[in-house]
């Protein structure tokens, strides 16, 4: 079943997240589709191609790179910029902004 705006939009904030948290380490497709399922950061099933699209989607904004030569040739690997690192720092900072100002 696709998933519907509101968890495309959550599946996207849980990859950056995870990939920010992780900065500046790569990671595959794989490995970031098994961690945000293993941590729970989303309460509902997805597939490869749901995940796929997440990460081209911080890719096209320049907040994740394909970080691919680090690893390997055969099978791209992803990590966030510095640029999505702020991004999340702007996000949190927007939902938190009593912890900014301590």
């Amino acid at each position: 079943m696709p998933l519907n705006a509101g968890q495309q939009q959550e599946l996207r904030d849980a990859v950056l997240e995870f990939l920010t948290l992780r900065h500046p380490c790569a990671f595959t497709l794989e490995a970031i589709i098994r961690m945000v399922q293993r941590r729970q950061l989303v309460d509902f099933d997805f597939g490869t191609a749901d995940a796929a699209s997440a990460v081209s989607f911080w890719k096209d904004l320049g907040n994740v790179a394909d970080d691919s030569d680090a690893r390997s040739d055969v099978v791209p690997a992803y990590r966030a910029t510095a640029a999505g690192v702020a991004h999340v720092q702007r996000r949190r900072i927007a939902q938190h902004p009593e912890e900014a100002e301590a």
